[in-house]
């Protein structure tokens, strides 16, 4: 694999108040920038500061990762809602051709041809690194900033919204409220052993616990696709490591919605539920349920059935199956699929899996809200929350409640409790 493969995207929401990171920003700025008439101080600081953090996490994080940063300036595109978080292209330019000139960065420039292209890459330097610990301390923290809300277009690029719309106020209010509830109370896995073995084999986990706070992100230019609860740590580290969560010191339980997006398309439909496993097939084994549960899931977000099946034959393929093992090719298994579930199969293959997460994380936001406005804590991994065992039977009453206000029947909710 060649060495700059090893990256990452610059992360503009990483910041620190660290002494060896304010330090050594000072320190370069005074040395190499104070006597540029031309560009602002401020600017320049605010940008040296912002690539010297990030420097310093990947650093510390993996020593041979390098970060992906770009150098065409259309991608430095100012959004209006984080004026004060951007970067310029042109303060970025300065800083990294001076950072290099004076071998505190190495730089591999990007390219673009016909055949492939790759962003310029860059990694702190033994020099840097030199700097950093003169003034090593203790005090400080890297922390990363939030901004709740995120709408992104068709390409998946970030766009601007008004944020004098009520509703989006509405919005941004709420995740808020959340976010300070979650960061009142002391949330970590059970041990550092854990946290030691989550991390020796996934080696980008290194500064998850960075991510303490939510932040809704929605898809396709508008808010009535996907807006769902992202971000926060205890979504992104391994499921099986979840049932060692502890809040404020107590034990864990996680209540999942079971088969989520196919109630939820029986209640739209104001249809009852049919009986028995919704992931369940005849004339398919039970052994290949999570196959049946990862093509549902393919054929309610999948635009087309060609869309469909292209995708669940890579599913095929990663969990190292084909058609003969199972005994149906895709597109047989999506008819099949449909099948099983006439009543509601014009919402197959249209996409509707967006439309699908806005209505879940509007129930996700009232969840959350219920504990935040009593002083309790509730996480929402997507379509389940975990909750301290001491609120267990107040966390199942709300979700039953909210689905059932929304779909006018009962959910399915199963019940996982810490080891």
């Amino acid at each position: 694999m060649n060495k700059l493969d090893n990256s990452r995207p610059f992360d503009i929401w990483i910041w620190s108040n660290k002494p060896e990171i304010r330090e050594s920003t000072s320190f370069i700025y005074k040395k190499f920038f104070s006597y540029n008439k031309i560009f602002s101080p401020k600017q320049t600081r605010y940008h040296l500061r912002s690539i010297l953090t990030d420097l310093f996490v990947v650093r510390n994080e993996d020593p041979q990762k390098y970060i992906s940063i770009s150098r065409s300036a259309n991608k430095y595109k100012r959004l209006k809602r984080i004026r004060m978080l951007y970067l310029q292209y042109k303060y970025t330019m300065l800083i990294l051709d001076t950072l290099e000139k004076h071998g505190y960065i190495e730089q591999h420039k990007g390219f673009r041809s016909e055949i492939t292209s790759r962003e310029t890459r860059i990694r702190a330097t033994q020099k840097l690194m030199r700097l950093f610990r003169k003034y090593k301390s203790n005090s400080g923290k890297i922390f990363k900033r939030n901004f709740p809300i995120i709408l992104r277009d068709d390409n998946k690029n970030e766009i601007d919204y008004d944020l004098d719309d009520l509703h989006i106020k509405n919005m941004i209010s709420n995740i808020n409220k959340i976010n300070k509830m979650i960061c009142s109370h002391h949330i970590e896995l059970a041990s550092q052993d854990i946290w030691d073995e989550i991390i020796l084999t996934n080696h980008n986990l290194y500064n998850v616990r960075l991510n303490n706070k939510y932040r809704r992100i929605f898809n396709n230019s508008n808010f009535e696709n996907g807006g769902r609860f992202y971000c926060h740590w205890t979504q992104q580290i391994p499921s099986k490591y979840r049932k060692y969560i502890m809040i404020d010191g107590k034990e864990t339980t996680e209540i999942d919605y079971s088969c989520l997006h196919l109630s939820m398309l029986y209640g739209l439909e104001n249809t009852k539920l049919p009986q028995g496993d919704l992931y369940q097939l005849p004339l398919i084994s039970d052994n290949f349920r999570d196959i049946i549960k990862s093509a549902v899931n393919i054929s309610i977000n999948a635009p087309t059935k060609d869309c469909a099946a292209k995708a669940l034959q890579q599913c095929y393929i990663d969990n190292k199956l084909s058609s003969k093992i199972i005994g149906f090719k895709p597109k047989e298994l999506i008819n099949m699929i449909t099948e099983r579930h006439s009543p509601i199969k014009k919402y197959f293959c249209t996409g509707y899996g967006l439309r699908l997460q806005a209505i879940e994380s509007g129930i996700a936001e009232k969840v959350m809200l219920h504990f935040a406005n009593n002083g309790k804590c509730a996480l929402c991994i997507h379509d389940s929350f975990v909750t301290s065992v001491d609120d267990e039977s107040t966390l199942f009453e709300i979700m039953k409640n909210e689905f059932n206000y929304r779909f006018g029947f009962q959910p399915r909710l199963k019940i996982s409790r810490s080891n």
